[in-house]
């Protein structure tokens, strides 16, 4: 029996840590509020048991609503799949997990355990400039985003919002990770690490040696990669660490509109990629973007995902920018899309969910349309124009 709410629990404030790219410590990557603590001159234990952290686990022991996982609390409310429940899922039952809530309640929140878990957030050092994507997570958006500045072309409202909320583009990647990190990493189960592209960020690749140099091959460590920059000395390091669990992201089997969705990928690369490292052993599971770019080619490459028999494969459509979400098509389009989702035959149980969450969200009524299509068509044509692509023609419908 759990001794905690579990209208409200998550394990996460009690296993994991997640580092800011401006150093600030976070109980996850959707977290709304900082520790205040800072990696570069603080430490994990510090902010591990911090006013932040314990008043944080006891609120969502006992039922309390606390603000800092607003993010979570509004995807439970529209009974969809938060972060909040997936772990909850997978850790709440975990007789570590339910010793450790124990412990907080009797000692205020505070638990004498480190994190057994690490996200650490990279900057935005990227080699793509996806258009559903930003400036905030690729470096590549962020030199177009000042060209257009240069060219004096209107910057789209999705633009100036995320300029506005997140003006730090973290810890440069051509600096060492802070020791501080790097010290913890030892005694860590499992690490995670977000982009940018993690592959062509020098601090990802001095975390593969790290491990590799001090026989901590065992540790999980989980990334996402479009796969478009792996070579093959990357791929040997990944061979030689013996946990390591790669998203790959994969949205379309059209090698043209592979090149505009993960513009400027090449399809032939990423392929090759695949293959090789599969022949490794690595563990690989697909990450899936539905927008308004790929929806009529959805079962066909949903179904070549599936063929790799992977554990999971995460779909999920794009809300933000609202111009490239297909919540935003014309009517004929989207009628055949969702047709194609609700006809679509999965055993996959995660992706049923998330089959029939896209749904719902598809069948809702939207509101300015108009304005959104007008926006969608505005920046498409300056992408045209800066990245000498057709969008017209790879896309008619639109």
């Amino acid at each position: 029996m759990s001794n905690y709410n579990s209208d409200t629990f998550c394990p996460l404030p009690f296993i994991h840590v997640c580092t800011q790219r401006n150093g600030d410590f976070m109980p996850c990557g959707q977290s709304r509020q900082y520790t205040g603590h800072n990696a570069y001159g603080d430490t994990v234990e510090t902010a591990w048991n911090s006013e932040f952290y314990k008043q944080l686990r006891l609120d969502l022991i006992n039922g309390v609503r606390n603000k800092n996982c607003d993010f979570c609390w509004q995807y439970d409310d529209k009974k969809q799949l938060s972060r909040r429940t997936r772990n909850l899922a997978w850790h709440g039952a975990r007789e570590q997990v339910i010793k450790l809530v124990d412990e907080a309640r009797q000692h205020n929140g505070a638990i004498s355990s480190l994190p057994e878990e690490m996200l650490i957030k990279l900057d935005n050092t990227c080699n793509l400039k996806c258009p559903t994507c930003n400036q905030y997570q690729s470096s590549l958006h962020e030199a177009e985003v000042n060209k257009m500045r240069e060219q004096k072309i209107e910057l789209t409202s999705w633009q100036l919002f995320v300029e506005h909320e997140w003006q730090d583009r973290g810890r440069d990647s051509s600096q060492p990770f802070p020791k501080t990190i790097m010290d913890s990493v030892n005694n860590l189960r499992e690490i995670s690490i977000e982009g940018g592209e993690p592959f062509v960020n020098k601090q990802m690749l001095d975390l593969l040696d790290h491990c590799i140099d001090n026989n901590l091959k065992d540790i999980k460590i989980v990334t996402t990669s479009n796969l478009t920059s792996l070579t093959k000395q990357v791929i040997d390091k990944l061979a030689q660490l013996n946990n390591v669990h790669l998203w790959i992201s994969w949205d379309t089997l059209d090698s043209e509109r592979f090149r505009f969705i993960r513009y400027p990928a090449d399809y032939n690369h990423f392929q090759k990629n695949l293959k090789r490292l599969i022949a490794t052993g690595i563990h690989i599971n697909f990450s899936y973007t539905l927008s308004v770019f790929n929806a009529l080619d959805v079962v066909t490459t949903l179904t070549e995902l599936e063929r790799y028999s992977v554990e999971e494969i995460v779909f999920k459509p794009v809300v933000a920018p609202n111009y490239f979400s297909p919540r935003y098509l014309d009517l004929k389009t989207k009628a055949i899309l969702i047709k194609s989702l609700r006809e679509y035959k999965t055993t996959n149980s995660v992706l049923q969910r998330s089959l029939a969450e896209t749904i719902y969200l598809l069948e809702q009524d939207e509101n300015d349309c108009d304005a959104i299509v007008q926006e969608r068509t505005r920046i498409l044509t300056v992408y045209d124009q800066l990245r000498n692509t057709n969008y017209k023609k790879l896309f008619p419908y639109l």
